[in-house]
C-alpha cells in the first residue's frame, strides 16, 4: 500500500468514526435534545451530496485493493528451462554483489544496489576501503570481481560496476599476544 493510500485509509476510518458516534449519539439522545430527525436533517443537506460520493469511492477503492492479488515482483531475472522459469529476484543478486565485494581485500564496508534492465544489470556499490589501499587498483580488482561473480551465477549480463568510496577506514592492527 502506497503512501496516498495509508493516508486516504486513515482519513476514511476516521471519518467512518465519527458518523458512527454521530448515529450512536443519536440513538441514546446525546447530546440531550438531539434525535434522529436532528441527524436525518443535517445528513440530507446537499452538502452532504460531495461527502457521499467521496465515502463510495475510496469504499470501492479500498474495496478492490482489498480484493486484488499482489502481482509477482518484475524486479528478478528469469531464466526459461526445460522444466520450467526459474527466477532470481533482485535481492538475491544484490546479497551476491555484496558478498562478492566484502570478500575483495581492502575492502571493509560495503552497500550495493542493483538496476535490472532488459539489456543487463547495472550494479551500484558503496564502499569503506582501507587506509592503506591504493583506491584505482582496488576498484578495478572490485569491479572485475562483481563483474564476472554475478555473470557466472546468474547468467546476465553485468552493464557497468558503479563504485563510490565513501569512507577511508583506518587498518585494522593486529595484536600480537
Amino acid at each position: 500500500m502506497n503512501i496516498f493510500d495509508r493516508i486516504m485509509l486513515s482519513l476514511y476510518t476516521l471519518a467512518v468514526a465519527v458518523v458512527t458516534l454521530l448515529i450512536v449519539g443519536a440513538s441514546v439522545n446525546f447530546p440531550p435534545g438531539w434525535d434522529y430527525m436532528e441527524l436525518g436533517r443535517l445528513l440530507t443537506r446537499w452538502e452532504f451530496v460531495p461527502v457521499a460520493v467521496f465515502f463510495f469511492i475510496f469504499s470501492v477503492r479500498f474495496l478492490v485493493s482489498g480484493i486484488r492479488r499482489d502481482r509477482p515482483s518484475k524486479a528478478a531475472i528469469t531464466h526459461q528451462g526445460e522444466l520450467g522459469d526459474v527466477r532470481i529476484a533482485v535481492s538475491a543478486v544484490r546479497n551476491l554483489a555484496l558478498r562478492t565485494a566484502q570478500n575483495v581485500r581492502g575492502v571493509h564496508h560495503t552497500k550495493a544496489k542493483v538496476q535490472l534492465s532488459d539489456e543487463g544489470l547495472l550494479i551500484s556499490l558503496e564502499v569503506s576501503v582501507g587506509q592503506a589501499s591504493h583506491i584505482p587498483t582496488l576498484t578495478s580488482v572490485l569491479q572485475e570481481e562483481v563483474k564476472q561473480n554475478l555473470e557466472s551465477s546468474t547468467g546476465v549480463k553485468v552493464l557497468g560496476v558503479k563504485v563510490l568510496v565513501v569512507e577511508m577506514s583506518p587498518s585494522q592492527k593486529h595484536r600480537l599476544q
